[in-house]
C-alpha cells in the first residue's frame, strides 16, 4: 500500500527540519553555493602533484576537507528547506549559472 504525505506547505513548521539552523535564509545559502563553486578552481592546482611530498598531500587534503564540509551544509540545507523537486531545480540553476558566468 502506497503511503502519501502532505505537501510541505501543509505541514506545521514545528514538524519540519530547522533549515534556518544551517543557513539564515535562502540568500545566504545561494551565496555559499557561489563561493563553493568559485573554490573548485583552486583545488585543481593539486592535480598531478599529490605525490610530490607529504606537505603537498596534507595541504590538498585539508583544502578538500573544508570544501566537502561546506558542500555538505549546502546540500543539507537544500534538502531541509525545499521539497525535492525544487531542490533539484535550485542545483540545476546554480550549475547552469556557474557554467555561463
Amino acid at each position: 500500500m502506497a503511503v502519501s504525505y502532505p505537501p510541505r506547505s501543509k505541514v506545521e513548521k514545528r514538524q519540519t527540519w530547522n533549515a534556518e539552523s544551517v543557513f539564515k535564509n535562502h540568500k545566504a545559502w545561494e551565496e555559499e553555493v557561489k563561493n563553493i563553486i568559485a573554490e573548485i578552481e583552486p583545488l585543481k592546482k593539486f592535480k598531478g602533484s599529490l605525490g610530490e611530498s607529504p606537505a603537498v598531500l596534507l595541504e590538498a587534503m585539508a583544502m578538500l576537507e573544508g570544501f566537502l564540509v561546506r558542500a555538505q551544509r549546502v546540500y543539507m540545507y537544500a534538502g531541509f528547506a525545499s521539497p525535492p523537486s525544487s531542490v533539484l531545480n535550485c542545483f540545476q540553476s546554480a550549475e547552469s549559472n556557474s557554467m555561463n558566468g
